[in-house]
């Protein structure tokens, strides 16, 4: 089975517009969460990996300013393998994630040849 998904290349300014697309959705967020507990945070869905960690930062800064997320035992972000370098993960963690969910979307090279993906398969994974 194949997860397809839509890709783009990023153009120059789509990252900017794009985290302050979701700086202004936390922002203009008017749910009453007084009650809520929230443990969790979870980056996913585009590979927001793709974002540079003074993107996430301001993320994460804002959803600190917005909620009460005294309570937050796990921050996760989807990332692909090839996107974790050292001083990436060393990033993450200074930013509070804690938990990366790797995408390993297809493995069979000749299926990645079909689809044209991007990502190589995965070190480690022997077929």
């Amino acid at each position: 089975m194949y997860c397809d998904f839509y890709t783009v290349d990023l153009e120059e300014n789509s990252v900017p517009e794009f985290v302050n697309a979701v700086i202004k959705e936390i922002e203009y967020c008017e749910i009453d969460t007084s009650g809520w507990r929230f443990d969790t945070i979870f980056f996913g869905g585009g590979t927001p990996s793709l974002l540079d960690s003074k993107s996430i930062e301001i993320i994460i800064n804002t959803l600190y300013k917005k909620y009460d997320l005294s309570n937050i035992k796990e921050c996760t972000i989807e990332s692909n393998p090839d996107q974790l370098t050292k001083d990436r993960l060393k990033d993450l963690r200074r930013l509070g994630i804690d938990r990366i969910s790797i995408g390993v979307h297809v493995i069979i090279r000749s299926m990645m040849y079909i689809r044209s993906m991007i990502m190589p398969r995965p070190r480690g994974l022997k077929m």
